[in-house]
């Protein structure tokens, strides 16, 4: 069976209906207002639940630098705690509700635990964005059984310690090791590229294989020491960065630090996949490492930062025509 028809088969068989349209295929069910939009390529599955239109009303940067750097603080602080799941912002600067695995090793477990995050995280926007854009306010539906799947367990130990070993093996020649002696389900690694070493931590239970990789040397970016555009500005930057990767996702703690951020589920995870998503860290690591450095620290390059501003406060040509 090819990979397509595997994909839209196990949607069927889990109530979706789906139907092709332009080139892709659009899946819909009772309890979502809009089509997912699903394409597969030789890389990647990819879902996208379009949150917001063009016809419908989203601030961003209509509201004052304060209230976005809040309302960009509060969907990043989300996108952490969601598993397999993301928000981001496309081409037009409205959210999309994005859910992607490698199509290496594709397999039905794979393919089920994509479909279920979309309904699971599909989002109920703030009716106001004036009082309060806080994480509160986004608020994701409530699963039925929330201990089933996909709450994290972190007592229990998801994979033998010698298998992983023997997985970070496969990847050493990519520049991956192990820091430091396991206390399970915790795992230290490192990343290492032609620039410098990255701190990886992984937490790997039985239900979760989840990536937490601090991107900046520093513990925080300093950028977001005041809501200013600046601020606002690297914020959006991150959301749309998010629209450009695939499986990862950044993400900003509650210290300001800028993570990169991917979770799979352990019952997927075969050394080929394993593979792909340690591979696809170490990708956006070398591509965007130092540019989102660049962001994290834009309050201290001024000329850098009036020059953005202005790019940011110009219309795009598609809608000014």
């Amino acid at each position: 069976m090819r990979q397509l028809d595997q994909v839209i088969h196990v949607a069927q068989r889990k109530g979706w209906q789906a139907r092709r349209a332009a080139g892709s295929w659009l899946l819909r069910r009772s309890d979502l207002s809009g089509p997912v939009e699903l394409s597969l390529s030789t890389h990647w599955l990819a879902l996208r639940y379009q949150l917001l239109s063009g016809a419908s009303p989203w601030p961003g940067r209509q509201l004052p630098s304060s209230e976005q750097v809040s309302l960009y603080r509060a969907v990043l602080l989300r996108n952490e705690r969601m598993y397999m799941a993301k928000i981001c912002l496309d081409l037009h600067g409205y959210p999309a509700l994005c859910v992607e695995v490698p199509a290496a090793g594709l397999a039905p477990l794979l393919i089920t635990r994509a479909l279920e995050a979309i309904p699971r995280y599909k989002l109920r926007l703030p009716a106001s964005w004036k009082p309060a854009t806080d994480d509160s306010e986004l608020v994701a539906m409530a699963p039925e059984h929330p201990t089933r799947l996909y709450a994290p367990d972190h007592s229990t130990a998801g994979l033998p310690e010698h298998l992983l070993y023997d997985y970070v093996r496969m990847v050493e020649p990519y520049g991956w090791a192990v820091r430091t002696t396991p206390r399970e389900p915790y795992w230290h690694f490192g990343y290492k590229n032609r620039l410098r070493l990255y701190e990886a931590y992984a937490v790997i239970t039985r239900a979760w294989c989840s990536f937490r990789v601090p991107v900046l040397l520093e513990p925080r970016a300093s950028v977001l020491g005041a809501p200013t555009a600046a601020a606002a500005a690297c914020l959006e930057y991150l959301l749309r960065l998010s629209d450009t990767w695939h499986v990862a996702k950044p993400g900003v703690d509650e210290h300001g630090q800028v993570l990169l951020l991917l979770e799979v589920p352990t019952e997927a995870l075969t050394p080929e996949l394993f593979r792909a998503v340690t591979r696809t860290i170490g990708t956006y690591l070398d591509r965007y490492g130092q540019e989102i450095q660049i962001m994290a620290t834009l309050d201290q390059d001024q000329p850098l930062a009036e020059a953005l501003l202005r790019a940011r406060a110009t219309p795009p040509v598609a809608a000014a025509i």
